[in-house]
């Protein structure tokens, strides 16, 4: 299969797993992958639908680690799935735990860290210049 957007074809290569289809059973439990130029571990998923429209990640933040700040040119939305940390926007430190959610804009950089180890899900739209491929 030939990924149709250039969004799928970068994600494609990162190497990290990829979950298709029309569900999830438990977001918490899906297989992650170590991305090593984001230095974490995370998925991504991608439901009937979501191709070329919607990015959603999930990620792990271990014990006492630190997300390496990403800056995108679109807002993003995280969930925390379980456990509890905290978000930077570099103009705020709001705190997070299970169930509750953090807004990234586009103008910020987000860092995440954890004290024990959480997952969330990163979920954003994708700007239509991501879809030009030549």
């Amino acid at each position: 299969m030939v990924p149709a957007y250039t969004h799928d074809l970068w994600m494609e290569s990162t190497g990290i797993p990829i979950h298709r289809g029309y569900h999830v059973e438990d977001l918490r439990t899906v297989e992650l992958g170590w991305w090593a130029e984001r230095e974490y571990n995370a998925a991504f998923i991608q439901l009937e639908g979501m191709k070329g429209i919607t990015e959603v990640r999930v990620t792990e933040i271990p014990p006492g680690g630190t997300l390496p700040p990403l800056k995108l040119a679109f807002d993003e939305a995280v969930y925390v799935l379980q456990g509890y940390g905290l978000t930077s926007v570099w103009q705020g430190d709001p705190s997070t735990s299970s169930g509750r959610a953090a807004r990234r804009p586009s103008s910020g950089p987000l860092a995440a860290s954890s004290c024990c180890p959480a997952t969330t899900i990163i979920s954003s739209a994708i700007p239509a210049a991501t879809h030009l491929s030549g």
